[in-house]
């Protein structure tokens, strides 16, 4: 639930991290010897929503998605909590049932977040992140 007019506070947050372990993963274990379960690439403090679930990520690769947050919802969650959490958005697209942002940290790793509604133009529905590292930007 958001609050104040459509900006989450830092109750309506958790991290990657703790999404996984609320579903009963285990982050930094190893069930394939090198690889931990949720990619070691992955932030471990990326912010989801509360209300998010059904975590599938990657144990190899930076990718995760997330059910439960609809592109509306993205769209009002994550521009204030990435600017509350020092983050830069680079570029935002809002169309109807879609969302999608690139934002950067001062250091780490980069996100691309796209999130699609049903009946929206663009399948799957639910969020992706995919991280990646920032080369030289301005």
């Amino acid at each position: 639930m958001l609050v104040g007019g459509g900006v989450a506070s830092a109750a309506d947050t958790i991290t990657l991290a703790q999404l996984d372990r609320n579903e009963g993963g285990h982050p930094n274990q190893e069930s394939i010897p090198g690889y931990t379960d949720l990619a070691r690439e992955i932030p471990r403090d990326f912010p989801v929503p509360t209300y998010a679930h059904d975590l599938a990520a990657s144990n190899f690769m930076p990718v995760a998605r997330l059910q439960g947050v609809t592109a509306a919802q993205a769209a009002a969650f994550y521009p204030p909590v990435l600017e509350r959490q020092g983050w830069t958005i680079r570029r935002q697209t809002v169309q109807p049932g879609f969302f999608g942002l690139v934002a950067c940290p001062k250091t780490g790793r980069c996100v691309n977040l796209t999130a699609a509604s049903p009946n929206g133009p663009v399948k799957p529905i639910g969020l992706k992140l995919v991280f990646f590292t920032r080369s030289a930007l301005p």
